[in-house]
């Protein structure tokens, strides 16, 4: 009776064993792929900001563009000066004083027109 009482619990721990073993390199595979996971999203997250930094980058190189082609576009001639904050073209001897599209003075600050 002895032998056979020895002889199933070294069944059982040898099975015991093999469960656990089993148990734990399952625990192991779901924390690896947990992990693979964790990393494939921190690269989607990484992805999407530098998206963003691209985009905000062009949206802020276009401004500074749209910027600098308004000054260009308001910029005095050569024959014109700002009097007064009104906008007045010099040809020779001969002064005039701009109008805009409503029929009022052009009014100007510096070398730029206004409006």
């Amino acid at each position: 009776m002895a032998k056979v009482f020895w002889g199933v619990l070294l069944a059982l721990l040898a099975f015991s064993a093999i469960t656990m073993t089993l148990f734990f390199m399952g625990v192991i595979g779901f924390a690896s792929a947990v992990h693979l996971a964790v990393e494939e999203n921190g690269r989607q997250v990484q992805a999407d900001i530098q998206g963003r930094q691209r985009a905000l980058a062009y949206q802020q190189r276009m401004a500074a563009f749209r910027r600098a082609e308004d000054l260009r576009r308001r910029e005095l001639a050569v024959d014109e000066r700002c009097v007064g904050g009104t906008v007045i073209q010099v040809r020779g001897t001969v002064y005039t004083q701009l109008l805009g599209a409503n029929g009022r003075p052009q009014p100007c600050s510096g070398r730029y027109r206004l409006q």
